[in-house]
């Protein structure tokens, strides 16, 4: 298992930073999400897509549901960016929310192949909210877990997750997790379980990797803090 939260390290593999980063290719927004979208998405299991009158992506059920885009990567490579909206009610456990990468068509946790990068449990007690972050690969039909941690979360947050080469990365909160897989081609999406009513995804966007050169880092504005087990 590896993990890795060093922000710098997106910029240099992928050329996406926190908050900038090349033009979606896809986008839907909310107002797209309220029933099924055939022609852009296959569609797994059950998602929901209307909970109760709250409009977006939710999976009460246990199985849960995905969706797997449709829509092809401009660059023609599985090298690409997912980028969701989560609402969360601030109650309870809200469920488990999923990018999938390099995904089948019919990939859903359990089946198919796919590398996932799940939250899941968002809590909130004393004022904060954490939730587990795991990154798993299934292939060949073996599940092997790639990292494990523990991550901040907010009522409305995002998560983005960046398959480059060989190599996920996770953005959330500025932090950034990462994995080594061995996956090695296939299409974005994303998907969720054991939701409770009104958690749900609220936003989604397709991003196809940056082949532009960052510009170069003033090292004057950098500033370090050295743990154990992480570099910020």
């Amino acid at each position: 298992m590896k993990l890795f939260s060093v922000a710098l390290a997106l910029v240099i593999c992928t050329g996406v930073a926190q908050g900038t980063g090349p033009t979606p290719y896809f986008t839907a927004p909310a107002s797209d999400l309220s029933s099924y979208d055939s022609a852009n998405w296959y569609q797994n299991g059950t998602p929901t897509y209307r909970d109760n009158g709250y409009v977006g992506i939710a999976g009460s059920t246990s199985g849960g549901g995905s969706l797997i885009s449709k829509v092809a990567v401009p660059d023609n490579t599985s090298e690409y960016e997912v980028n969701t909206t989560f609402t969360f009610m601030g109650y309870g456990n809200a469920g488990t929310f999923i990018h999938y990468l390099r995904a089948s068509p019919d990939a859903i946790i359990g089946s198919g192949t796919y590398v996932s990068v799940e939250l899941s449990s968002p809590g909130f007690a004393n004022g904060g909210c954490s939730a587990t972050l795991t990154i798993n690969q299934r292939l060949n039909s073996a599940i092997t877990n790639l990292t494990l941690a523990s991550v901040p979360c907010a009522t409305t947050m995002m998560m983005r997750s960046v398959v480059y080469s060989n190599i996920v990365w996770v953005m959330i909160n500025g932090s950034v997790y990462g994995a080594y897989t061995t996956v090695t081609g296939g299409l974005p999406g994303v998907g969720c379980h054991d939701t409770q009513t009104g958690n749900r995804i609220t936003a989604i966007q397709l991003v196809q990797r940056s082949h532009a050169v960052p510009a170069q880092i003033n090292t004057a504005t950098l500033g370090t803090s050295v743990f154990p087990n992480q570099v910020n």
